[in-house]
């Protein structure tokens, strides 16, 4: 989505009112748990056209997500925040996109980690938005990875930027902070992605860290296809952002064939959200292509 910039005092009311318009949409949906398109505009009072804004809006956003059972599309959220800060996330700009904090700390963790010589890197959405300039969905979560003769460099890192231990067991990860205040998850993940369900490394980054300092495209993609549990539509947009402005290599075909079954699974789900008209026709179509012939190599 394109950022909002603020030129003036007649133009910044107007998109305060916006703000105040859009943040009373998305804590209806909030408070409603789950809600259709219909719902949410007889509880709004405001016309079709401008619900159906919002929504497109809030979703871009990160804010919610949508729900399909059976033919009836829904629009949910779980997550709380405040207006001051809606209004920040909606008005801020750079780039012509939006900036949020997620990422602010994500850059925060990379910068310090590369100055105390930690092997550490952030893979995911948060990598994503650093290295493509059109990457525009803010994401609430910070996936990093450290070798794991720095783990313990890490989690003092990782305190020392204000965020919080999860006492609990995460399932997908080495360890789980957070930072409540700003509804931020991050997990540390040790040498690489490991298996959910299985004693072994989906991908192993454990090597990239030592010998370039960093987690490359060809990793950043072959993360996105062998993703487990997959989140549809976040998942596909990262994909057709990475893909959109880079090839795939032989190096990400080589990771992919480890795990056939599932990077064709994925392949077929991000296909198929290109293809429902979520982005941009004629450069999704361009992107359909790439994963065709990816499908047919593996």
């Amino acid at each position: 989505m394109e950022a909002f910039r603020v030129d003036d005092r007649s133009e910044k009311r107007k998109l305060n009112r916006l703000a105040n318009t859009l943040y009373q949409t998305y804590m209806t949906i909030l408070s409603s748990g789950r809600i259709t398109l219909k719902e949410l505009v007889e509880l709004r009072g405001l016309s079709r056209s401008t619900i159906f804004l919002h929504l497109k809006l809030l979703h871009n956003l990160g804010l919610i997500k949508k729900v399909k059972e059976g033919s009836v599309l829904y629009y949910a959220t779980d997550r709380y925040i405040g207006k001051e800060e809606f209004k920040r996330l909606l008005l801020r700009g750079k780039q012509g996109r939006v900036e949020a904090p997620v990422y602010r700390y994500a850059e925060l963790l990379v910068s310090r980690a590369k100055e105390y010589g930690i092997k550490l890197d952030v893979i995911g959405s948060c990598k994503i938005h650093m290295i493509t300039r059109r990457h525009s969905r803010i994401t609430h979560d910070i996936d990093a990875v450290v070798i794991r003769e720095h783990v313990n460099y890490a989690r003092l890192l990782v305190e020392s930027i204000g965020f919080k231990k999860d006492l609990a067991k995460p399932q997908h990860a080495f360890l789980r902070y957070f930072k409540p205040e700003e509804g931020i998850k991050l997990d540390l993940l040790m040498d690489g992605i490991k298996h959910p369900e299985k004693d072994e490394y989906l991908i192993l980054l454990r090597k990239v860290l030592l010998e370039q300092g960093e987690v490359g495209v060809d990793e950043l993609l072959a993360c996105k296809l062998l993703r487990i549990p997959r989140v549809r539509d976040a998942d596909s947009y990262d994909i057709y952002i990475l893909l959109r402005e880079h090839d795939y290599s032989e190096k990400i075909i080589e990771y992919l064939k480890r795990h056939g079954e599932l990077a064709l699974r994925n392949i077929d789900l991000t296909i198929n959200y290109l293809r429902s008209g979520e982005v941009n026709k004629s450069e999704s179509s361009r992107v359909v292509r790439k994963l065709l012939s990816l499908k047919r190599i593996l």
